[in-house]
């Protein structure tokens, strides 16, 4: 880190490959994100926005080449005032893309630190990842402030420009957290997940772990192969 780099990380609007080491001002972003409650069900509805735009000062100077991730929160739904529900959408295969016959080498990709974002060879960022796009959403239900159970579903898909074929992932969960004294907790996990693909195939996963205190008492995880197979 020098004096140069950190003055052109922020002057700069040339591409990081066109300087030295001791200058470079390595990746630089845009982004743009707000959350507005909605005039007359403000204690109902939530709406949000987060985008990123890797060449651009700003996702709202050229919204066909962002990354969007909308949605919605509702802390309660009218009829089942114990109940919640968040959904959001998100794409990374943006509508005009950078460069279009390279698939996955443009949101979440940098030419001079191919491996900027992740930690330890795992992805950061938004879950969909490179060149996919996907929704998923969550309803929770509060027993009381401690004990819930709550209901997701999550699809996802890649790009066949980034993988040839392209792939889909299916899952649903159901989650139950549960306090049965002050000191002593249940948290249990069910889960099923459908890929097709260039590889086909479903599984499901239960984990179950209860916890006295801070300390775990016991814990576990049961993976089943529902199906599997390859496209030939």
């Amino acid at each position: 880190m020098t004096l140069g780099a950190i003055w052109h990380s922020y002057t700069s609007y040339v591409s990081s490959v066109n300087y030295g080491p001791s200058g470079n001002p390595g990746k630089r972003t845009g982004g743009f994100e707000f959350s507005y409650k909605v005039p007359f069900v403000r204690n109902w509805l939530t709406i949000f926005v987060d985008s990123l735009s890797p060449d651009d000062p700003s996702p709202i100077a050229a919204p066909r080449r962002a990354a969007v991730n909308p949605g919605f929160y509702m802390p309660r739904i009218p009829g089942v005032p114990k109940m919640d529900l968040r959904f959001e959408a998100v794409y990374t295969n943006t509508p005009t893309r950078n460069p279009s016959n390279f698939g996955g080498q443009y949101i979440y990709w940098e030419l001079f630190y191919h491996d900027l974002y992740t930690n330890k060879k795992n992805i950061i960022g938004n879950w969909i990842g490179r060149d996919g796009q996907g929704f998923q959403s969550w309803s929770k239900y509060w027993f009381s402030p401690r004990n819930t159970l709550e209901f997701g579903y999550r699809h996802a898909s890649v790009d066949s420009n980034f993988i040839p074929g392209g792939e889909t992932v299916n899952d649903g969960s159901i989650k139950l957290d549960w306090w049965v004294r002050r000191d002593l907790s249940v948290f249990d996990v069910r889960s099923v997940r459908e890929v097709e693909g260039s590889a086909i195939g479903a599984d499901s996963a239960d984990e179950l772990d209860i916890y006295c205190g801070d300390r775990v008492l016991a814990s576990g995880v049961e993976q089943i192969d529902l199906w599997n197979g390859i496209l030939q």
